[in-house]
This record gives C-alpha cells, sequence and structure tokens, in this order.
C-alpha cells in the first residue's frame, strides 16, 4: 500500500503539475512487451525502435496519482512523435488536462507527455477516467 494520499477529485484542478516519473527501457521490458501480443520478437527487435505502446503504459499516472478503487479508463487519445530505443531512458510528465462532470459522471482528464535522454517528446497522451463517488 502506497503511503501517499489517496487523491481527491476536487482536488484534481486543471492545470495541476502531478509528480514526474522516469524509467529506463530495458530489453526485458521489450521482451515482455512482444510475449504479452502473443508473438515471438522479431529476430532483430534489440536494434530496432521499441514498440510504441512501451511509452504509453499506466504505471506512471499510477506512480503520480494514487487513485480510488472504481477509476475507470474512458477514454484516451495518443499521438507517438518519435521513436524510442532500448537503454533509453523516458521523463514523464503529468498533468491534469481538465475535470467535469458528465452525465452525474465525475471525469478527470490527465496528460502524460513522454520525453526521451534528449529532452526530444516522444508521445503525448490524454487519458480520460471516471472518477468513483
Amino acid at each position: 500500500m502506497s503511503d501517499k494520499a489517496e487523491a481527491v477529485f476536487d482536488d484534481l484542478e486543471p492545470g495541476l503539475e502531478l509528480p514526474s516519473h522516469s524509467y529506463v527501457i530495458d530489453e526485458e521490458m521489450v521482451r515482455k512487451y512482444w510475449l504479452t501480443q502473443g508473438e515471438e520478437p522479431p529476430a532483430d527487435w534489440r536494434s530496432l525502435p521499441v514498440p510504441p505502446l512501451l511509452l504509453d503504459t499506466f504505471h506512471p499516472l499510477k506512480q503520480g496519482v494514487r487513485m480510488p478503487e472504481g477509476v475507470l479508463h474512458a477514454r484516451e487519445t495518443l499521438r507517438f512523435l518519435a521513436s524510442a530505443r532500448i537503454g533509453d531512458s523516458v521523463q514523464v510528465r503529468l498533468r491534469v488536462l481538465d475535470r467535469y462532470l458528465r452525465n452525474e459522471k465525475r471525469c478527470v482528464v490527465f496528460e502524460q507527455a513522454a520525453s526521451g535522454p534528449d529532452g526530444q517528446q516522444l508521445a503525448v497522451a490524454q487519458k480520460t477516467v471516471v472518477w468513483p463517488r
């Protein structure tokens, strides 16, 4: 159990910057990705750019926000801007883009922006979640 307090819907103001998260893309991460797809990695997988979806996991958001039980991932838009390779360090910046009520459902839109070791933006995701009551 995390020692950080569970996030409260009313505190998630648009513009709020959340703790950033960094990770290194290693061979094991890429190999596991291919295996979870039900495929063997291509023969030259170590020299290829990593699968882009490794830049868009929920892990950084879960590290930045302790969400209550019952949060639903409702929608996501994603833009891939550049490739990453095994060994790259990825920095993920997190912030709240929007918070609103729709059909009596409480929604929060988070932005998750991943940058490579040179600061080049790799991917930007907008993740909309429905917050439980």
